[in-house]
């Protein structure tokens, strides 16, 4: 009877390539060189190498060596377009499955690793530049991820000038797009900023970076803000104030209009579907005492996120969003050393996941509601004092995008945790997951006003991207 065993020894195929690598190196077996010329004065470089190893990790080598071209019979084969450090990089990850890239040689050694279609090395390029990606370089890279039709970094990029439009938009960079480019890029949905001032007064500063040359662009440009999304205030001031729009008619004519509309109220703007998904916000409650949870409910996926606890206990409070950051307004600490009503404001940064105080209002309120109007927090409630009765927990309500979702809870301190939604014009209701704790005097509030941009709903949020 004949055994027959198979053994596989991992380590082989790396102490092989090990081997050739010290062949290159003391010139020994090698059948082709790569004449690298650089595109000033100096000399070209050679590099000796062995075919069989080239063609291994490079789809364009193989086809020089194993087809028709007419490299195949050449020793000496012409190398352009590429750095000579460029080429000595990438000969050296043939033979060692191994390359150092820094910020001084990633974009030469990216641009030569897609010419030679060396993937893994134009994945680890790729990784490095999003590791990379800051406001001062985002839009370059993401100029030369297209240039070069890296599809993944050019999303990526992308994504995080959308992010981070607000950082981005005072960079040089943004300053050198053409008017074409920046009214595409405004454009988008996904355009990450707390209120749509922030994408009207990068607009203007871009202008003035080169007025002679680009005030005949205004127009063009304001078309492409959400200008119906700004407040009357804000267009009234920049009537007045904003120099670029004193010599330009046409551009002052559209923005009084719309100051018009909005004053008026003689156009009334459909709501908008949002491109990336919104949130519910719940802060504080009751159960027991006093909680300082705030947690945020995704309607379309059914799921909660917990996030930064509030500064202070409460309940009864009210909640709003401003600009993207959330509010909580008021409310009474219930704890069993006793029970404080609360005149506090405090406000969540969703992209830091942090609150920060604001100037508390006049009086103590609790049990109170809260509503937006122009960008203006407007507060009120029956019970201003610890001690005065106060009518039962009210539930909380809140809409985002195109459903209406609400918090439930019970008269006199009962507690709920379900949440049930309809659409604005249905006539049933449907059950969503229930949050973490059954509690009652939460405030809530949506992520963004379904008119507007969806932007800043969550620090954990992401976006999807489409070309610009």
């Amino acid at each position: 009877m004949t055994l027959n065993s198979r053994c596989s020894l991992e380590e082989h195929p790396k102490a092989a390539l090990a081997i050739m690598n010290q062949l290159r190196l003391d010139r020994q077996l090698c059948d082709v060189t790569l004449r690298v010329r650089p595109r000033h004065a100096a000399p070209p470089a050679d590099f000796l190498a062995h075919k069989i190893v080239l063609a291994s990790s490079s789809p364009v080598f193989k086809a020089m060596f194993t087809t028709g071209l007419r490299e195949r019979g050449m020793e000496v084969i012409p190398i352009e377009g590429v750095h000579p450090h460029v080429m000595e990089r990438l000969v050296e990850f043939a033979y060692t499955a191994s390359i150092s890239v820094g910020e001084k040689c990633v974009l030469h050694v990216m641009n030569g690793a897609v010419m030679y279609q060396i993937d893994s090395v134009v994945r680890a390029c790729c990784d490095f530049l999003v590791q990379q990606l800051h406001p001062s370089n985002a839009i370059g890279i993401a100029n030369f991820a297209e240039q070069i039709g890296c599809l993944e970094l050019q999303q990526k990029a992308r994504e995080y000038i959308y992010m981070n439009f607000a950082e981005v938009s005072k960079q040089e960079e943004f300053f050198n797009l053409s008017h074409c480019q920046l009214v595409t890029l405004i454009s988008r949905d996904e355009l990450n900023v707390r209120c749509e001032s922030e994408v009207f007064h990068a607009c203007i500063n871009w202008v003035k970076h080169d007025c002679p040359n680009r005030r005949l662009y205004v127009q063009a440009l304001l078309r492409a803000v959400r200008c119906h999304s700004l407040t009357p205030h804000f267009l009234q001031t920049q009537l007045q104030k904003c120099e670029i729009l004193r010599g330009d008619s046409p551009s002052k004519d559209y923005l009084a209009q719309i100051f018009q509309d909005l004053t008026l109220h003689t156009q009334v703007l459909p709501c908008r579907t949002p491109k990336v998904g919104q949130l519910i916000y719940t802060a504080g409650g009751y159960f027991r005492q006093s909680l300082s949870f705030l947690e945020a409910f995704n309607p379309r996926d059914g799921s909660w996120i917990r996030l930064a606890d509030l500064q202070v206990p409460r309940s009864g409070l009210g909640g709003c969003v401003v600009g993207g950051l959330f509010y909580a307004v008021g409310g009474r600490n219930n704890s069993p050393d006793g029970n404080t009503d609360s005149a506090a404001i405090d406000c969540y940064n969703p992209m830091t996941n942090q609150w920060s105080q604001c100037s508390p209002m006049s009086v103590p309120r609790n049990r109170i509601g809260v509503g937006v109007i122009d960008g203006m927090i407007y507060a009120t409630t029956p019970s201003t004092t610890a001690g005065a009765p106060s009518p039962p927990w009210p539930p909380s309500a809140a809409a985002p995008g195109s459903a209406r979702s609400i918090i439930a809870s019970t008269p006199w301190g009962g507690t709920t945790a379900p949440t049930s939604s309809t659409a604005p014009s249905g006539t049933r209701w449907r059950r969503t997951p229930g949050r973490s704790w059954r509690r009652c005097g939460t405030g809530a509030a949506p992520s963004a006003s379904p008119s507007t941009r969806a932007r800043s709903t969550c620090w954990a949020a992401t976006t999807a991207t489409r070309s610009w």
